[in-house]
């Protein structure tokens, strides 16, 4: 599976650390560049990202503060 880096938070391209500019991520696709995560399956169906609340949502803010050139303490 090669994964681009479309979303507005990008968190699979972000944990893979799958380059954000849309050419260097088609190439490291083109090079094959393999990485391991882990997935979760319930019930059967296998899932790559978690849900959550609080926290996780939280971050949303941080990361558009870092992707704008904002403080990154907070």
């Amino acid at each position: 599976m090669g994964i681009m880096p479309l979303g507005s938070i990008m968190n699979m391209a972000r944990t893979l650390c799958i380059p954000r500019d849309l050419n260097r991520a088609a190439a490291a696709i083109a090079a094959g560049h393999v990485l391991a995560m882990d997935v979760g399956q319930v019930d059967g169906r296998v899932f790559l990202e978690a849900g959550g609340v609080g926290l996780a949502a939280g971050l949303f803010g941080y990361f558009n503060r870092l992707d704008s050139g904002g403080d990154h303490a907070g």
